[in-house]
């Protein structure tokens, strides 16, 4: 903890130096609000940087940039990882933000009225503390039976970059949101046999339906109550999609709009994964019951072995881990 003769007064403090801290700390700058903007590594868009190479915006970049500035003419529809490393540094240039790098902050406490937060550097004051660590903040991994005794490469999806290390080789893909669509691609375009463990009923919607981003049409549907939006969009749900209960998937008994509201989760946005499990390229099976030191046996009871197994089973805010709540 900082020593307390290191106190320093401020009307806000804004944890992280990704997209929301950086729009967070444009806005505050925009209406003149005094503000420190912490960021616990050497440069911004740490989350950004740290995953793999082929991931891309799955929403268009109108609806992607930061406030005050737009991506820069040029960008893809759907920018790349790298591109949008890039378009935050630029944001933060551009727009003279100050983040202050290599300071972490390891708890943030009511005081008196005000925040105390505690950085490697110093002890702030403020009246207002914004956290935007982001919902990833520390990667899960499920306390599967036996894993402990798989012989395999196991990792998170937040620690996969490409596929190369397993040409040739089998990999499990365990999960169904987009990280775990995209990766079952970059598997198999990297010449990996990748198989994806669905364990429950799912949806899946098109990247862009009749020529719109999907975004573009959700908001559209989004002042109409989920079911009616869902009802109204089936019929190009099924135009796009097609019939996922035919590839091994279950469906899920609501749509994509109820989804969101109901569970808090966004659906699988595809973007090929349903092509390359139609040719056969990517297989489905059903949730993980427990690994044996080959492979692992499924919740039908099959059994099969793989080489890797690659967890995109989510993440943690883990709040709790610094901030601490009023008594």
């Amino acid at each position: 903890m900082a020593n307390p003769r290191d106190e320093v007064t401020t009307r806000a403090v804004v944890v992280g130096a990704s997209a929301a801290g950086l729009a967070t700390s444009a806005c505050l700058r925009h209406e003149g609000i005094e503000h420190v903007l912490l960021e616990k590594a050497d440069h911004v868009a740490s989350s950004w940087r740290a995953h793999y190479d082929r991931l891309h915006l799955h929403t268009h970049k109108g609806a992607s940039a930061l406030p005050f500035l737009p991506f820069p003419s040029g960008t893809p529809r759907y920018p790349s990882r790298q591109q949008v490393v890039e378009y935050q540094e630029r944001y933060v240039r551009e727009l003279g933000l100050e983040p202050r790098f290599n300071e972490p902050v390891s708890a943030v406490t009511p005081a008196d009225g005000a925040w105390l937060v505690d950085s490697a550097r110093a002890r702030y004051r403020a009246r207002h503390v914004v956290i935007a660590t982001g919902f990833t903040r520390v990667p899960s991994i499920p306390a599967w039976p036996g894993l402990e005794t798989y012989r395999g490469d196991v990792l998170h999806s937040a620690a996969y970059k490409d596929g190369e290390p397993w040409r040739g080789r089998r990999v499990l893909v365990i999960g169904f949101g987009n990280s775990a669509g995209e990766i079952v691609l970059d598997l198999h375009e990297h010449g990996a046999l990748p198989t994806l463990a669905v364990r429950g009923a799912v949806n899946v919607i098109s990247k862009e339906i009749l020529g719109l981003p999907i975004l573009s049409v959700a908001a559209l549907l989004r002042p109409l109550p989920p079911r009616l939006a869902d009802f109204l969009g089936a019929p190009l749900q099924r135009l796009t999609v097609g019939n996922i209960e035919a590839l091994g998937l279950r469906k899920l008994p609501y749509g994509p709009m109820e989804q969101v509201k109901r569970d808090g989760r966004i659906p699988l946005i595809d973007i090929g994964t349903l092509a390359a499990i139609r040719a056969g390229h990517v297989a489905v099976r059903r949730g993980v019951d427990r690994f044996t030191p080959s492979g692992v046996r499924f919740e039908d009871g099959a059994l099969e072995p793989f080489d890797a197994v690659v967890a995109a089973t989510g993440y943690r805010a883990s709040l709790d881990d610094f901030v601490h709540a009023p008594a």
